[in-house]
């Protein structure tokens, strides 16, 4: 630069054109700049330029040099330079040009600049900025260093050249998304129009409105860019990648053949349309290329992965070992890696990947959308704690967990973890951390039920409920769901409800859900079972009978054919009972099977019911790890067998031995019972209920069903003459039942036997008439023959029965005629005789005063007497049995109220019937 080429005027003139100059001839930037003597230096409008920055400054002519001559100061920075100093500034340093005639540092975020002067000797020029100048320039010295994409140039304009001057008509549509990272490039266009020839500048641009998935916004400037720069690879692959965004694979991949194969990442681009266009198999040796062009980038590690793992690829272990040992440090391939192991149920290898941890973020600006992957780096060290916790379920970990993951942004997508976790706390017995966990699933899971999300929050916590034993809360959350939506066919809910039902001894119910269930889902493991199961506590023995068999069917099943073996005894089905117990025996001897129904705990993963088959200590040895092999399992499982055996030839020698009692099955139960832990299949009771022929075949026209089996199985008892269930029904009533003299027994059963069976009948009479004689034989044989030993023993009474006898105007001549020749007391004379006994009757006579101080004092049974006992027997023999004996028709309701009346009566006898 010559001298003599600038005119001199003035000195801001003079400046104005020194600037001309060096802008002319450098075509550096120039920076605003004011001297330690107030002078300022303006430079020319930004232009850009590729080597660097120049800093110009015009100090004040009066410096006492000879006239014509004034310095003007300029240093020159390339971009490496910059760096330098940047760097600098970093460390606290100074930094020095190569001449050392240039200082420039920082001090309390100011800028200080020290220049040496060219004509005069020792002479230094010191410039200070203030803050705000300071941080311009340094914005300046950071966008020239290289950095303009990461680091877009922010200069402050007033509103008013903005409102004067409006965006350039290609940047309007951009200008009205009001976004501030897209502010920046409008203010860059309108404080330097000629930013709009510059290549990089549309790049950028053009990055920055397709990260944000405006793709044809991102090919008009990819083609600006291109336009002033046909040489521009990169222009080319921008447009390609925004193509294939747009699902124009074909034209994306037409573009990218015309660009060289060594342009920078071509091949990740390349393989990136192949794969979106379908080709995955195609994209495959591209992003292998991409790899070993640039093997600290990520994404062409994902997805390659991705498309190895949907293609079953056998190199897909090489890749995943090979990402995970490049690039350790990534969160991207670290989620990966993690959700890899989380899917493959790898826990162990995901719990001690320790790397995992020290993973971290880092804005990618080089890929639309710029991701940090804070998300996939929260989520692979989320999935890793979860698995530590999933393999160690201790309630400090997931109480910590469960914080953690609540202190997580919710746009972080954490389902499966969710999901997993929420099964944990159920398993656990921890419901007061599922919600936190449950929160975590996303709607769309919910809503669908993808991977058996459930809808109902508050059937996770009764099945936490019921894992923990809280079983009546496990009930009142089950009943709130389905209170809320009462065809609620949520496995998890029904499951809960009807154990719950049945530990708060409400089985009816329980055993009428599990069939709801049941009937969604037969193959459920081990539902027919436990259907069974209640079903043979509750007492319906065919229900039971038929749903072991489903079990069984479905698979070999421990408990339910141990069931089935005792069931089929009690149904006097001995070959079938013989060949169900070896088959039972040969299941215990094989470990593989047998141990899979001991050591179980209460947890929603299908485990049992089985209340009292094993013995807690049993169960814990026979889970335990140290039985492996089989001969170690014989040893451990031998003495049961035999036992168990032992026990069912018992019983099938007993049933045999008594195969015409009318309570067989009752007394099976009762023998079986007595072996304790080496009985066979569960606790068993029979309970009656109503039943026909006619009902069985109403039933079969539609199949096979448990009401038919129950039906069927009732039906059998009766015609084999076994009456078990009218025992246990008069049993239930009547304590001292088996008490009672066999003739009432019999009475008693023929009235049951009428009154529960479903048969249509006319006429009552004969059901009234048998609970009626019930207690006729009763009073007979334990009252008044008693009585009647008593006077016969006595010479005294003997000679009383005769007087009493000649008394016309006694009103107890029954009772003389039965104590002196037997005659035939029927219901309504004792009934009359009680009375007589709580009257004056018992003082005038003799015999009637004898018999109510027996009842008194030797049956030590004075509640016989009472009115109310009394009042019934007279109502029996008066309402029920005399008419029903003298042709009168009774209804099933007369029945009904006779039997009532007679347990009545007969539940006063108990100390009568003691020996």
């Amino acid at each position: 630069m010559e001298a003599q080429s600038i005119s001199q005027n003035t000195p801001g003139d003079y400046a104005t054109n020194i600037a001309k100059a060096v802008t002319a001839t450098l075509r550096y930037i120039e920076v605003r700049v004011l001297t330690e003597e107030g002078n300022t230096f303006i430079g020319g409008p930004p232009v850009s330029g590729d080597l660097g920055i120049s800093i110009v400054i015009v100090p004040n002519s009066d410096l006492g040099l000879d006239p014509g001559i004034q310095d003007i100061f300029y240093f020159g920075l390339r971009r490496s330079s910059v760096r330098q100093l940047l760097y600098k500034f970093r460390q606290g340093e100074t930094y020095k040009t190569r001449r050392d005639d240039t200082h420039v540092w920082m001090t309390d975020r100011c800028l200080n600049l020290r220049i040496q002067y060219q004509h005069l000797a020792d002479a230094w020029l010191h410039c200070s900025f203030d803050e705000s100048s300071s941080e311009s320039m340094l914005e300046w010295f950071s966008y020239h260093a290289g950095f303009s994409r990461n680091v877009p140039l922010r200069l402050e304009i007033s509103e008013l050249i903005r409102r004067l001057a409006g965006p350039p008509p290609e940047l309007e549509w951009v200008a009205k998304l009001e976004n501030d990272d897209l502010e920046t490039f409008i203010e860059a266009a309108l404080t330097d129009p000629s930013t709009l020839q510059d290549p990089d500048y549309w790049l950028s641009l053009g990055h920055a409105v397709g990260t944000l998935g405006f793709h044809d916004g991102a090919i008009e400037f990819f083609e600006r860019a291109l336009v002033i720069d046909p040489q521009s690879d990169s222009a080319r692959l921008n447009i390609a990648a925004s193509l294939s965004a747009l699902g124009k694979h074909d034209e994306s991949l037409s573009l990218i053949d015309k660009v060289p194969s060594s342009a920078e990442r071509r091949a990740v681009i390349m393989a990136n349309s192949l794969s979106a266009r379908g080709d995955a198999l195609a994209a495959i040796p591209y992003y292998e290329q991409a790899i070993s062009e640039e093997p600290d980038f990520p994404l062409p590690y994902i997805r390659l992965l991705q498309i190895l793992k949907d293609q079953r690829h056998s190199l897909f272990e090489y890749w995943i070992r090979q990402a995970v040992s490049q690039l350790p440090a990534s969160p991207s391939i670290a989620d990966f890696y993690a959700r890899h192991l989380w899917e493959e149920h790898r826990l162990q290898e995901l719990a001690n990947a320790d790397w995992i941890n020290e993973v971290t973020t880092e804005t990618d600006y080089s890929i639309f959308g710029r991701p940090d992957y804070s998300v996939e780096a929260t989520r692979a060290r989320t999935l890793r704690q979860a698995a530590k916790t999933l393999l160690n379920p201790d309630r400090g970990l997931i109480e910590s967990l469960a914080d953690g993951i609540a202190s997580i942004d919710t746009e972080v997508h954490l389902c499966e973890q969710g999901k997993s976790l929420v099964m944990l706390c159920i398993n656990e017995g921890l419901p007061e951390f599922l919600p936190k966990f449950y929160s975590r699933i996303c709607s769309r899971c919910i809503n669908e039920r993808i991977g058996e999300a459930s809808q109902a929050p508050g059937g996770l916590l009764a099945a936490a409920h019921l894992v923990r034993g809280n079983y009546p809360e496990a009930v009142s959350y089950s009943e709130e769901v389905l209170a809320r939506d009462p065809q609620s066919d949520e496995v998890l809910v029904l499951w809960s409800y009807y154990w719950a039902l049945d530990e708060v001894g409400r089985t009816e119910e329980a055993i009428s859900v599990a069939k709801r269930l049941y009937a969604k889902d037969p193959d459920r493991p081990h539902l027919a079972h436990n259907i069974g199961l209640m079903n043979q506590q509750f007492g319906r023995l065919g229900e039971a009978l038929y749903y072991y068999s489903r079990q069984t069917a479905n698979a070999p099943h421990l408990f339910a054919q141990s069931a089935l073996t005792f069931l089929f005894l009690l149904h006097k089905q001995w070959e079938e009972a013989k060949q169900s117990c070896d088959y039972w025996s040969s299941l215990m001897r094989d470990p593989t099977i047998a141990r899979n129904f001991y050591g179980q705990t209460q947890a929603f993963s299908g485990s049992l019911t089985q209340e009292d088959s094993e013995g807690q200590g049993f169960d814990e040895r026979a889970g335990g790890p140290a039985v492996q092999s089989s001969d170690s399992w014989m040893s451990l499982i031998g003495p049961r067998i035999e036992q168990s055996q032992r026990a069912f030839e018992e019983l099938m020698a007993f049933a045999k031995a008594n195969v015409d009692s009318p309570t067989l099955v009752l007394d099976l139960i009762e023998k079986n019972n007595s072996f304790g832990d080496y009985k066979i299949g569960a606790q068993t009771r029979i309970q009656p209920e109503p039943y026909s022929f006619w009902q069985i075949l109403e039933q079969s026209r539609h199949g096979e069903g448990p009401e038919t089996a129950q039906a069927k199985f009732l039906l059998h008892l009766e015609q084999s003459g076994d009456f078990s269930v009218f025992h246990a029904s008069l049993k239930e009533a009547i304590p001292q039942f088996d008490h009672l003299p066999w003739e009432a027994i019999a009475s008693l059963y023929e009235g049951e036997r009428r009154l529960i069976s479903e048969m249509r009948i006319l006429d009552y009479s004969p059901v009234a008439i048998s609970f009626a004689k019930g207690v006729e034989i009763c009073l007979k044989q334990n009252v008044f023959v008693p009585f009647m030993n008593t006077c016969n023993a006595t010479v005294t009474i003997s000679q009383q029965i005769q007087l009493a006898l000649r008394d016309k105007n006694s009103q107890g001549t029954s009772l003389y005629r039965f104590l002196d020749k037997g005659q035939h007391l029927e219901l309504g004379s004792m009934a009359h005789l009680l009375a007589l006994c709580n009257g004056r009757t018992a003082e005038r006579e003799f015999l009637i005063g004898k018999l109510r101080d027996f009842i008194r004092f030797k049956l030590n049974c004075p509640c016989l007497l009472e009115n109310e006992i009394v009042e019934s027997i007279r109502l029996i023999a008066k309402e029920f049995r005399n008419p029903g004996a003298h042709s009168a028709i009774l209804t099933k309701d007369n029945a009904r109220d006779c039997r009532r009346l007679c347990v009545n009566i007969l539940g006063v006898l108990p100390i009568l019937l003691d020996p």
